[in-house]
C-alpha cells in the first residue's frame, strides 16, 4: 500500500510516509481500514499547510504523539495492576507535554512564516 501524500514535495513524502505507514499499517487494522487510515492522515496534515522541512517533521512528531498519548490513555483507563499504571500514566503525561511542545512549536514556525513578505508579494508592491 503507498502511504504517499498527493501533491507533496519529495523532501515532505520522505518525512512523512514512515509516519503515515507506522500509524496506517497497525496489525489491528484491516487492509481497508489501513487505507482510510491514510488517507485521513494524508487529509490532516494537508489541513495543517507545512511550510517547510520543520514544519513538516513537527506535524509528523505531533501525529505520533497524539496516536502513542491514546494508546497509552486505553491501558490506563482499561485498568492495569497499580504498579504498572503508575508508570504508564507518567508516560502520558510526558508524551502529553511533547506533544503541548511540538503543536506550540509548529504554531509559532506557521505564524512566522506567514508574516514574512514572500518574494511574489515584495515585487508586486515595488512595481
Amino acid at each position: 500500500m503507498s502511504t504517499t501524500l498527493t501533491g507533496a514535495t519529495p523532501l515532505a513524502q520522505v518525512l512523512l510516509d514512515p509516519v503515515i505507514a507506522a500509524l496506517s499499517q497497525r496489525g489491528d487494522l484491516t487492509p481497508g481500514a489501513r487505507e482510510a487510515k491514510a488517507r485521513d492522515l494524508s487529509a490532516v496534515i494537508a489541513a495543517c499547510e507545512p511550510q517547510d522541512a520543520i514544519q513538516t517533521m513537527l506535524i509528523g512528531q505531533c501525529l505520533l504523539f497524539n496516536e502513542l498519548i491514546a494508546d497509552g490513555g486505553k491501558d490506563v483507563l482499561a485498568g492495569m495492576i497499580d504498579t504498572l499504571k503508575s508508570r504508564a500514566q507518567s508516560n502520558v503525561n510526558a508524551l502529553s507535554r511533547s506533544l503541548h511542545l511540538s503543536i506550540g512549536t509548529f504554531l509559532r514556525l506557521r505564524d512566522k512564516s506567514a508574516a514574512a513578505p514572500r518574494d511574489d508579494v515584495r515585487e508586486t508592491m515595488e512595481a
